[in-house]
């Protein structure tokens, strides 16, 4: 069995090891989310431009001062949700949390192909929606309705795809791989902290 001291190195030595691996996984996210920010404004105007595709008999019986004073209301509304909706996402706990290592779920923050559209990191990005569906209620307009071509409209999961077919999956890939590097070094710090404290456990019964 190793002695305390050796085990000291082994622990000191992993620590400097999770430093690096969380600086490279912080690195990981603050790509991933200039990518996103960059992509966000275009991703919610495809949004709006759904709804009011699914709801063209509405429109229709719009006026044209009604439907200006509509997108003004949109627009003024736009830069302020994204901003929230990023900064929420880039400052959650969820990128330094280590889920079981051995069981990975689609539900969990992070796997290993990067943020999981499941999981409760992900669906932060979703706030974005709030405003926009306040206003298109003000209209008249649904946005959670079934649609006249045959599928739902929900405006939470459109993003994930939107994000995809953006080039951004290498992204989130990268992600995924610093994050279990991480994780897997986390673990492994832990363990050699339990070692450590049989091994002095055992060394102090030894010497009483």
């Amino acid at each position: 069995m190793r002695t305390s001291v050796e085990i000291e190195k082994e622990l000191q030595s992993t620590h400097e090891h999770l430093q690096n691996a969380e600086k490279r996984l912080l690195e990981a996210k603050k790509i991933l989310v200039q990518k996103i920010e960059e992509v966000f404004p275009r991703f919610v105007e495809s949004v709006v431009d759904s709804v009011v595709s699914e709801n063209s008999t509405r429109i229709s019986k719009m006026s044209e001062e009604e439907i200006r004073k509509m997108k003004r209301e949109l627009n003024e509304a736009k830069p302020k949700a994204i901003q929230e909706t990023i900064q929420a996402f880039s400052s959650s706990d969820y990128w330094l949390k280590c889920e079981s290592l051995h069981v990975s779920s689609g539900k969990d923050p992070i796997g290993y192909f990067g943020v999981n559209e499941e999981g409760p990191l992900w669906k932060m990005l979703e706030a974005y929606r709030e405003p926009f569906v306040l206003v298109f209620a003000k209209y008249a307009l649904k946005t959670d309705e079934q649609s006249t071509s045959g599928y739902r409209l929900d405006l939470t999961r459109l993003a994930y795809h939107f994000l995809k077919d953006r080039g951004l999956e290498e992204f989130n890939k990268s992600l995924g791989k610093a994050h279990r590097e991480y994780c897997e070094t986390r673990f492994k710090l832990e363990s050699w902290e339990r070692k450590l404290d049989r091994a002095k456990a055992l060394e102090k019964f030894s010497k009483a």
